[in-house]
């Protein structure tokens, strides 16, 4: 398990049709951390995220579609060491409060697609995320 102290995004939510929303974020890969730091270093090395050459992973949105009255499915482009596949990632809403929005996103990546295929089939192929999104109206 790990976590990314840097990134930035964006969520425009159209609420007359949720289709017209758009999730945009950017994580920075050199913010990595999992608690260990030669784990750390290894990720942000050359074999994994090659942190140094690419700085940045981002998530484009192209479509939003609601699934139910708190869920949505995030369909986009995921851009990490130069390569761009698509990805889709499930939301759900966690809560409206005083200007604030949080959502729970997961989803599964496969690593080896954006050439972070060190260690497989000893380390698992998939990716889980799992991760809580908080904004605030900008």
């Amino acid at each position: 398990n790990g976590t990314f102290a840097r990134f930035k995004g964006s969520i425009r939510i159209d609420n007359s049709d949720v289709g017209r929303s758009a999730v945009n974020f950017t994580i920075f890969p050199e913010s990595v951390g999992t608690g260990q730091g030669r784990i750390d270093a290894f990720l942000r090395s050359d074999a994994v995220f090659d942190a140094a050459n690419s700085p940045e992973i981002q998530f484009r949105s192209t479509s939003v579609t609601r699934t139910s009255d708190t869920t949505a499915l995030v369909s986009g482009r995921l851009t990490a060491r130069g390569k761009t596949f698509p990805e889709k990632f499930t939301a759900e809403l966690g809560g409206l409060k005083a200007g604030m929005i949080k959502f729970h996103v997961t989803g599964k990546v496969l690593r080896s697609r954006y050439g972070m295929d060190v260690g497989t089939p000893i380390y698992s192929n998939i990716v889980d995320f799992d991760m809580t999104l908080t904004g605030k109206r900008g």
